[in-house]
């Protein structure tokens, strides 16, 4: 039996959990004899929790910990990184901390054990450094194959390496990502939020937020899930528990932060049984595209990609502050629709995106 091994960062980012689920589930799909293992940088989050799906904890910091990151690169047959936006430099980097040095490191080692490394479609940034730059020359050009997101992260790709002609683009696995658990069921409907915790002006958006939850809390029936999508303190949930912190008492049992400890079944299940989203973290945004209404809130330009791609409403908080009433506005006018917007062109994209994901699949299979 063949066995493949994924290296990403998977552990508290549930997007990234997602990517890895949904990839792992789907060479499994093409051969159910794989043995496929997740590194997590979290004991106990994929092991027990997906059925048929092992975990190999990852502990950098110590000799024990390396040695047995290289028993688990040299019992593998293919050796697979990603996904998320693993060439990236703005959340620091040097020799040996950083995105791009982990990449390079498993990338070597996998060399050195004469083992094929391939990315599952991975997003590529603009780089603000030397040393990232470098880095992300040396690995580009030491894998066997690249698969990237989009057209953009193929084109960085490229300027980045100087002899990269393996790129490909193709769809991020949490697409299709297919749900193992059964539907909730839940009497009351809801509306669903996704927030960023990273270094932003939060009185771009939280205002806003808060006034747009009221609305809702006050002229309809509808329930709030506030929905994290990283499992630390110091992110989205410090957000939540601020809005609930400060809204009123009397309607903050109807305002509810979802656990972010349940697998990724349980917070996908979740995002597609509501009536709205209103999103700012890319996975969220993906794992819910094409089963409920979207508003978008962009900080980034993948997100904004996104936005643009699907024909979604969204406010750029990079460019000014989101307007209370104009919110709270749109909120109301996807509420109160009987018609499905834009639908017709989201199920087409996803269409696209499907083929180009079966292909990448398939292809990645066969570096086996």
């Amino acid at each position: 039996m063949k066995k493949i091994t994924i290296f990403g960062s998977v552990g508290y980012n549930i997007g990234d959990e997602a990517i890895a689920v949904a990839a792992a589930n789907k060479l499994l799909e093409i051969d159910k004899d794989l043995i496929i293992t997740i590194s997590t940088l979290k004991k106990g989050v994929i092991e027990g929790k997906y059925t048929g799906l092992n975990e190999f904890y990852l502990q950098r910091n110590n000799l024990n910990g390396w040695k047995h990151l290289f028993e688990q690169i040299k019992d593998s047959d293919l050796i697979v990184l990603g996904g998320g936006t693993m060439v990236q430099d703005k959340l620091g980097i040097s020799v040996t901390r950083g995105m791009i040095p982990y990449m390079l490191q498993l990338t070597l080692i996998s060399k050195i054990l004469r083992k094929p490394v391939i990315t599952l479609p991975i997003g590529v940034d603009k780089l603000n450094t030397k040393l990232g730059k470098v880095f992300s020359k040396k690995f580009l050009n030491s894998i066997d194959k690249l698969y990237v997101r989009d057209e953009q992260s193929l084109s960085l790709a490229q300027n980045y390496a100087s002899k990269l002609n393996n790129g490909t683009v193709c769809s991020d696995p949490a697409f299709f990502l297919e749900v193992k658990e059964g539907k909730i069921i839940n009497s009351r409907k809801y509306v669903t939020i996704s927030l960023v915790n990273e270094n932003l002006d939060k009185s771009s958006f939280i205002p806003a937020i808060k006034d747009c939850i009221n609305w809702i809390i006050k002229n309809t029936e509808l329930d709030i899930y506030l929905v994290p999508m990283d499992r630390r303190n110091e992110e989205e949930l410090t957000l939540f528990a601020e809005i609930i912190g400060k809204n009123d008492s009397s309607s903050s049992e109807r305002i509810k932060i979802i656990d972010a400890e349940q697998n990724v079944f349980q917070i996908t299940n979740i995002l597609r049984n509501s009536e709205l989203l209103i999103g700012m973290r890319l996975h969220a945004l993906i794992l819910s595209i094409g089963y409920t209404e979207i508003i978008g809130i962009s900080r980034t330009t993948k997100t904004e990609n996104f936005f643009k791609e699907f024909g979604l409403d969204y406010f750029d908080i990079n460019k000014k502050s989101i307007n209370k009433e104009e919110l709270t506005s749109l909120v109301k006018e996807n509420l109160l629709s009987l018609e499905k917007s834009n639908r017709d062109n989201i199920i087409n994209k996803l269409d696209e995106k499907k083929e180009k994901y079966e292909t990448g699949m398939q292809e990645i299979y066969s570096y086996l």
